[in-house]
């Protein structure tokens, strides 16, 4: 992908997580305040979009919602890289693997390769152990791109094709190597407690020597 500082703003840790209560917890309520009570005060649980059950078992999806910039979650990675405005400051939130060679391509990037980005919004997020991938809406300009522009105004857009998780992670890594300009989900691994922005270049691979696009 051509070099640009863009990104998408992107969601979490205030998201809404389709997620069934706990037996535990409906057994305390039981205990409390009997099971018609415990049945009638609990909430049903809020249905999840149709093409979620299609990424596989175990992983979680999340509705979009704001995040502050920092490493507690997918959202919060995407939101820095977002806020970033040098290259060397997007290179914060790409694993610590790339740190040395993303702030090497940040000090050689010519500022031509700068792009825009214009009416940005978050997506769904889906998570995978240590894995995610993050959507968004919104236009991304890149001067030097094939095409120039290009926008999505679908924040379930290529999450609603039904693929399983692991499809989706490798064709948005793929995407990540790719020298066209178009929209793909975002990424991201989780290395120890924090999250990052993933790029190929953490597995020293990427053919393109670009700091990549997160739109």
């Amino acid at each position: 992908m051509p070099a640009v500082l863009a990104a998408t703003v992107v969601a979490l840790a205030a998201g809404c997580s389709w997620i069934q209560p706990s037996n535990h917890v409906l057994a305390e309520q039981e205990e409390s305040t009997g099971p018609s009570a415990a049945a009638s005060s609990s909430p049903a649980a809020p249905a999840g979009p149709a093409w979620a059950a299609a990424l596989g078992a175990g992983v979680a999806v999340t509705a979009p919602a704001p995040a502050a910039p920092g490493y507690d979650s997918p959202g919060a990675a995407v939101q820095g890289d977002v806020e970033a405005t040098t290259p060397a400051q997007q290179c914060a939130y790409f694993p610590p693997s790339a740190l040395a060679s993303c702030q090497t391509l940040a000090a050689e990037a010519p500022a031509s390769n700068s792009g825009t980005l214009q009416n940005f919004a978050l997506g769904y997020v889906a998570v995978n152990g240590n894995e995610a991938l993050v959507g968004s809406t919104g236009t991304s300009c890149t001067p030097d791109a094939t095409p120039t522009c290009e926008s999505n105004d679908d924040p379930a857009a290529i999450f609603s094709q039904a693929k399983p998780f692991s499809v989706l992670w490798a064709e948005s890594v793929a995407a990540d190597l790719s020298t066209t300009n178009s929209y793909q989900l975002i990424p991201c691994v989780k290395v120890g407690s924090s999250w990052y922005v993933y790029w190929p270049f953490s597995d020293g691979n990427n053919s393109a020597g670009t700091i990549p696009v997160t739109l």
